[in-house]
């Protein structure tokens, strides 16, 4: 199981997270991702054409995995608040 350490500010909002074994469990361990839409990439780079985009963006992930690995999947199920319904 995937070891998380997880800092709070005085609010309670997360300003950190540390993955403990993450060379094992990441391409790149040292990386940050940040994911944008097309239409929020277009509007930040207004000079990009819109349709030429969303199709690189298209062939980009239907070439990768959209599978969610289990550690994270357990991890972002832990991390939800417990509602009652």
């Amino acid at each position: 199981m995937t070891e998380v350490i997880i800092d709070y500010d005085r609010h309670g909002n997360v300003v950190g997270l540390e993955v403990l074994d993450a060379p094992t469990r990441m391409a790149n361990p040292r990386g940050v991702e940040y994911a944008m839409t097309a239409d929020e990439i277009t509007e930040a780079y207004p000079y990009l054409d819109a349709e030429d985009v969303r199709q690189a963006l298209n062939k980009l992930y239907s070439e990768e995995s959209s599978r969610l690995d289990e550690d994270l999947a357990q991890m972002q199920w832990s991390s939800l608040p417990r509602e009652d319904w």
